[in-house]
């Protein structure tokens, strides 16, 4: 499996490291759910483990390490415990890549769908619709199978 390009890396992120709305976790199939600052007891989820989390703060979402059973906070950051709500973990580079190749192979299934659609519109020809219907299926066949890049 291919690394995940940086810009593809902030996609990620962004849709699923500071969003809102709920995110799996691939690896290891898990649902997480933001958690709004009246709910969250101010600990990380599997707070057992070290690792970087996103919270909001009152100026915007940042990360926030988790390390030895307390926050790590520079002086000046907000307190992540008294000014932040809990939005989820950061995802490792493992889990990006494999969100990456999942929605690459999303792409690659709807592009064989459209070049596929046009195998309906080519039977009108007597001689090179059948040709060029044979032609389509192969090349939506190719897509499908294209490895990761």
């Amino acid at each position: 499996m291919n690394q995940p390009t940086d810009s593809e890396l902030a996609g990620i992120y962004a849709e699923y490291g500071t969003s809102k709305k709920s995110f799996q976790n691939p690896a290891a199939g898990q649902i997480h759910t933001a958690v709004s600052a009246a709910q969250w007891d101010g600990l990380p989820e599997n707070p057992e483990r070290d690792g970087w989390h996103w919270l909001r703060t009152p100026a915007g979402e940042a990360p926030y390490g988790w390390f030895a059973r307390r926050w790590e906070a520079s002086e000046g950051e907000y307190d992540p415990v008294e000014d932040c709500s809990y939005i989820g973990r950061g995802l490792t580079r493992a889990e990006v890549a494999v969100l990456v190749e999942q929605a690459r192979r999303e792409e690659r299934e709807t592009a064989a769908k459209v070049v596929e659609a046009r195998c309906l519109e080519v039977v009108t020809f007597p001689q090179t619709g059948v040709w060029m219907r044979d032609v389509l299926k192969e090349r939506a066949a190719a897509i499908r199978a294209r490895a990761a890049t």
